[in-house]
């Protein structure tokens, strides 16, 4: 979900608003704005530039890092002294070869008035976007982004332009297939609803409104099936269901009954262990779990949005980690898990083999 939500909104970037000027240097946006006839005239352009100076970083409302190459060449008439973006014309293009990152774990994403969803992060290695601007319309005619686990998001859609630019019209259909989702869905809670699945297997989220006040709707959009009518966004994204209650601060506890023992290595009290079993939601929010996939099939659990103050970070966990094996036994299925989760209780020590950034670790917890 968090995913569709994602390319929703950044398909409602606007061309960025011109800013003072600045020299032209490599890794930096070189930006001049001048004044031709009635009309003004702004080029943006830079190689390898920080994505988090950008202006789509505060479009999309999440922290940006990585770099990307920009080139922006817009004209805007003038009337009566203000801009008048209906006659606006020119180009916008953005890459980005490598890895590009949305978020940073903490942040959160808004999704309708009073709905906020905890967003982790994105890997983008290939993002490519053309768009023109001409004739009271800015069309994309090229939205790409490919990432980690497998994501592959098409943008496409149309902005009717109006005088003031937070009033133009959106219509866009964001088209994503991502395995990694898929293997998670199962974990959804019923009531909040996902994107649908389109005739491609894709799944669509279809943007509308204005760029000043967007509007995501769960809906097929790419043409296989009709669209229903419209309706507000507060009626088809659903809060997920609210965190468990706050338990008392879990850190003197925690200080108590862990104690690292060297490199990857814990002791852990049996007190802790028992907690655990009696209570599991206590510690099930320090982090976002999500299944994870390896050459299409299930590969073990991911973790993401790892709170500091969390059991999992205690333990050394660090967000992306993929749990794929406790004491020998596969984690490829929930079942699987509750099974390791059920012998928890007559364990002495515990070894979780997982995948950091590629490479093999094992953290070990004795139990005492």
């Amino acid at each position: 979900m968090t995913r569709f939500a994602l390319v929703a909104l950044v398909a409602c970037g606007t061309p960025p608003v011109p800013a003072a000027p600045s020299p032209a240097h490599d890794h930096e946006l070189r930006d001049e704005t001048v004044t031709e006839g009635s009309a003004l005239h702004t080029r943006i352009s830079g190689h390898d530039v920080e994505l988090a100076r950008l202006p789509i970083a505060e479009l999309i409302g999440l922290p940006m890092s990585g770099k990307a190459d920009v080139a922006v060449d817009v004209v805007v008439p003038i009337d009566h002294g203000k801009r008048d973006f209906r006659g606006a014309k020119g180009s916008i293009d953005a890459r980005c070869d490598g890895t590009c990152r949305i978020g940073d774990d903490q942040a959160k994403l808004r999704l309708a008035r009073k709905i906020s969803i905890n967003f982790g992060h994105i890997d983008l290695s290939e993002v490519e976007i053309h768009a023109t601007i001409a004739g009271g319309h800015v069309t994309v005619t090229r939205w790409t982004a490919k990432g980690s686990g497998g994501i592959d998001a098409i943008v496409a859609g149309q902005i009717d332009l109006a005088r003031e630019i937070d009033d133009s019209v959106v219509a866009g259909c964001v088209r994503v297939a991502d395995p990694e989702l898929e293997g998670a869905l199962s974990g959804v809670h019923p009531d909040f609803e996902i994107a649908p699945r389109a005739n491609d297997g894709r799944r669509n989220v279809r943007i509308v409104g204005t760029l000043g006040a967007p509007q995501m709707l769960m809906q097929v959009c790419d043409g296989s099936v009709p669209i229903p009518p419209d309706r507000r966004p507060d009626e088809v994204v659903t809060a997920p269901p609210p965190p468990p209650p706050a338990d008392e601060d879990l850190g003197p506890f925690f200080d108590q009954t862990i104690h690292q023992a060297g490199t990857n290595q814990y002791n852990i009290d049996r007190a802790l262990v028992d907690r655990l079993l009696d209570n599991p939601m206590t510690f099930a929010k320090g982090a976002r779990v999500v299944p994870a996939m390896k050459n299409g099939k299930a590969g073990g659990f991911k973790l993401y949005a790892i709170r500091p103050d969390s059991l999992f970070a205690r333990l050394g966990f660090e967000n992306g980690d993929a749990l794929v094996r406790v004491n020998g036994f596969d984690l490829t299925t929930a079942d699987q898990a509750l099974e390791v989760y059920a012998k928890l209780r007559d364990a002495t020590s515990l070894q979780i083999d997982l995948e950091r950034r590629g490479q093999p670790i094992s953290i070990t917890l004795t139990i005492q």
